[in-house]
């Protein structure tokens, strides 16, 4: 789902309105119980995966944490 908002704002205004039109997008999905996805990185290994194979899949699993391309904060849901 792809939510965005369009409006006019005096010049400095604009990242005040943002924040608040997202604050009031998020607190709206809080409360009719939509959540958003959390990042999250799960690694699985064979149960007879010897140490250098588990932490092979633990590093790379990280490795394609750390690459992956940034987002936006202002479309994260508050630490509250």
């Amino acid at each position: 789902m792809v939510v965005g908002v369009k409006f006019m704002a005096k010049p400095g205004q604009q990242f005040l309105i943002r924040k608040e039109a997202y604050q009031r997008i998020r607190d709206a999905f809080e409360a009719n119980g939509i959540h958003f996805a959390q990042r999250q990185v799960t690694v699985q290994v064979a149960k007879d995966a010897s140490p250098e194979d588990m932490e092979e899949a633990i590093t790379a699993a990280a490795q394609d944490y750390l690459e992956a391309p940034p987002t936006d904060p202002a479309k994260q849901p508050s630490a509250a």
